[in-house]
């Protein structure tokens, strides 16, 4: 499986490799199973010379004999190739093969290639001028271009080639929206979750100490991060990109506020296990209370986003698009903004969770004072969009978010 893995990891953006994929784990255990005959080999032929020495007493003669047969095996086996490859049967090296074999990504990227298709492109309609354009087929991984069945546009132009293939260029590593920069995230972020998980299970039912709560929170962020990219690639695609992830929003304020979270209750927990932070005994009461924000605050942002669709930004919009559509229904009908409602009690509920005093009052009057001024200028931008139809809504329905109406 770590064999499987590696070669995930090094060819995984070959789309041919995968076909070959099944091969590693096979050719891994045929190497583990010639190990195998190899140690075995090696036992049996010195317990033999050790029993012929007259210092060790065997009452059977099997791992010795095992041991002449298994070398004899081999001897034979070595010879049978050597013949073989010698009768001119070709010689097929893996090196020989990696090294022929074209980086598709360089290729895509590459000027040449761009110059290639510019000048196939008008060659073929210089051709096909009279017979009608024939669609061509500029996958990179072909060696030549080609016909691709007649339900594809063909490109009738030489800028209409160059300006269909450049669409794939937010796509390439370095891009906002890089397919590699995307999944590295999203494998991070599970790899996070996992161990954070894992970890706050195994101190949960082996000790007794509250230092659960440190991986506590790197679950939650985990979980919120993923979601915030799952949900807007769900049902927003054309705008997923990296930034969906939103691990450098309002850098580096926000890092600088879970660090400080980190710190207090990594502090508090590690040093003092004992100390009784909550007032009059309520200390699993407000536990409760926080994984119950973390929880309906996630539930909620995640389905805001959903139902908002295309409608929803991480980042306010100054100009009316033509998706853009007033929600009112659903869970719109019950908070004003359940986004920022999601946010803010996940936050605060993180907190209660690890159990910082400093940090939850500090997270309280920041976030406040951060949605407070978005919710503003953002409600400017949609009694502009909407007019008297969000006016109205802003009437029937509140933000629940306290001392913002």
């Amino acid at each position: 499986m770590g064999a499987v893995l590696i070669a995930m990891f090094t060819h995984g953006w070959k789309k041919s490799s995968w076909r070959y994929l099944w091969a590693v784990p096979v050719i891994y255990l045929v190497i583990a199973g010639l190990e195998a005959v190899m140690a075995g080999s090696i036992v049996g032929l010195v317990l033999g010379a050790v029993y012929s020495a007259g210092y060790y007493e065997m009452n059977t003669w099997i791992p010795c004999t095992w041991g002449f047969i298994n070398v004899l095996g081999i001897w034979k086996g070595q010879r049978f190739h050597t013949a073989y490859l010698s009768e001119g049967q070709p010689k097929v090296s893996w090196v020989d093969f990696e090294l022929r074999s074209v980086d598709a990504k360089d290729r895509l990227s590459s000027p040449s290639l761009l110059s290639a298709l510019f000048s196939e492109s008008k060659t073929m309609s210089e051709t096909t001028q009279n017979q009608g354009a024939r669609p061509v087929n500029f996958s990179p991984s072909a060696a030549h271009h080609r016909a691709s069945p007649t339900h594809h546009d063909s490109f009738s132009g030489n800028s209409r080639s160059l300006d269909e293939l450049m669409i794939l260029k937010p796509y390439f590593a370095g891009q906002p929206k890089s397919l590699a920069g995307i999944a590295l995230r999203a494998f991070c972020l599970g790899i996070t979750l996992a161990c954070s998980a894992f970890s706050m299970g195994a101190i949960l039912f082996l000790t007794s100490s509250p230092a659960w709560r440190v991986p506590f929170f790197l679950f939650a962020l985990s979980a919120f991060h993923f979601l915030e990219f799952w949900t807007t690639a769900e049902k927003n695609t054309l705008v997923a990109s990296i930034g969906s992830f939103l691990l450098t929003a309002n850098w580096p304020g926000y890092a600088i506020a879970h660090s400080a979270a980190f710190i207090e209750c990594a502090i508090v927990n590690l040093f003092f296990p004992n100390r009784h932070w909550a007032p009059y005994g309520t200390g699993p009461i407000l536990l409760l209370l926080g994984l119950a924000m973390v929880t309906v605050g996630q539930y909620v942002r995640s389905v805001a986003m959903l139902q908002a669709g295309a409608s929803f930004n991480h980042h306010v919009q100054t100009r009316k698009k033509d998706s853009h559509e007033l929600v009112t229904s659903g869970i719109y009908s019950i908070f004003r903004h359940p986004s920022y409602f999601g946010f803010f009690y996940w936050g605060l509920g993180t907190q209660l969770v690890m159990g910082n005093v400093l940090c939850f009052f500090a997270y309280a009057a920041v976030l406040w004072m951060f949605f407070s001024k978005r919710i503003k200028h953002e409600e400017a931008k949609l009694i502009e969009f909407f007019q008297d139809d969000y006016v109205q809504y802003r009437k029937r329905v509140g933000t629940k978010i306290p001392f913002i109406a």
